[in-house]
């Protein structure tokens, strides 16, 4: 299969484009559940309200069961806090 050369400065550039924009931003808005977590640690951790953290999660039906390597989406008003 050849691999169609015209199309090659379109793919750099639109990779360019992700790299950058990834880049620049200046924190995810997801916490990684390590073990041990809970979400009220983690809301105490990331000085947010309980509520707001279970409220911006609707796909945890069950608050007191998350495992790790989930992904848990931070309100937005948080500020980062690094690692």
């Amino acid at each position: 299969m050849r691999l169609n050369l015209s199309l090659l400065p379109l793919t750099i550039l639109f990779a360019l484009i992700a790299v950058a924009s990834c880049a620049t931003m200046k924190c995810a808005p997801v916490y990684v559940v390590e073990k041990g977590d809970t979400l009220e640690k983690i809301a105490n951790k990331l000085k947010v309200p309980l509520k707001a953290l279970i409220a911006d999660n609707p796909c945890i039906s069950n608050p007191d069961e998350i495992y790790p390597d989930c992904m848990v989406r931070i309100p937005k008003q948080t500020k980062c806090i690094k690692p």
